[in-house]
């Protein structure tokens, strides 16, 4: 696509079929900022995003399987690289953690708890809240969840106008 960038990890291929993966594109003609990517692991893309000249975020882009043990896809979200330290950072992406009433969703797991903790301790936001009413963002016949998550750390979140 003309005008387009993409970043991607590509999916992880079985037998049968392609799972996970991860890919984020944005259009430089309605982005007049800088986007450059920081770093990318198997379950995550992180980029910062600004004007030309000033300030830049770091925002990073998640799948965390399910399968991916807890504090290791924590770990994967929260740690910086040396030259990320200074950049208010948000977490975007399909985190499969379940955060109870602190997002509105009926259920919690331990990846949740885990998840919480760290929204506590570093005084993020979960800009989901900012909704007027809890949506469910993963449904099956087994029922709802919210585990698509936007988090924020506190210079950051200032900058969201809008969700």
């Amino acid at each position: 696509m003309a005008g387009w960038t993409f970043i991607c990890i590509p999916p992880i291929r079985t037998r049968t079929t392609a799972k996970h993966g991860l890919m984020i594109g944005w259009s430089r003609a309605r982005f007049a900022g800088v986007i450059q990517l920081s770093n990318k692991t198997a379950n995550t893309i992180s980029v910062f995003v600004g004007p030309p000249a000033g300030p830049k975020q770091l925002w990073r882009f998640a799948y965390l399987p399910p399968e991916l043990d807890e504090r290791e896809a924590i770990a994967e979200l929260t740690d910086h690289t040396p030259f990320e330290m200074d950049s208010p950072m948000l977490i975007i992406g399909d985190l499969n953690s379940r955060l109870g009433q602190l997002s509105g969703d009926d259920g919690d797991n331990p990846r949740g708890h885990i998840l919480k903790a760290h929204i506590r301790a570093t005084d993020m936001e979960m800009i989901n809240t900012r909704l007027p009413v809890p949506q469910m963002t993963f449904s099956n016949h087994n029922g709802s969840s919210i585990v698509d998550l936007v988090l924020a750390e506190p210079a950051a979140k200032a900058t969201i106008l809008d969700f």
